[in-house]
């Protein structure tokens, strides 16, 4: 196993700035989902409706499990950055 770290911070940061903004895409993508579901379990009722909203409320719910775990990388990716970045300052002090 190697020990050698190497970051290139401006990097990270433009990355996790680029992983919040296709997160913040597909949570838009399902919230527009969840809407056209809803309107579509709305216009009818009945057997084949309640089967319907049974699944609805099944996809909303992993739908709402999907977003916020998107949110949990996020800001996991965030929270290692800045820890690197706080580590390499650390360091750094101990030379000045």
């Amino acid at each position: 196993m190697s020990t050698d770290i190497a970051v290139q911070f401006e990097r990270t940061r433009q990355l996790a700035a680029e992983l919040d903004a296709e997160a913040a895409k597909v949570k838009q993508i399902l919230e527009e989902e969840t809407a056209l579901m809803a309107d579509i379990g709305g216009t009818w009722t009945g057997t084949a409706s309640d089967q319907f909203n049974q699944q609805y409320r099944e996809w909303n719910k992993e739908a709402d499990e999907e977003a916020q775990a998107l949110d949990q990388l996020c800001a996991a990716v965030h929270a290692g950055i800045d820890t690197l970045n706080s580590t390499e300052t650390d360091v750094t002090g101990m030379f000045l």
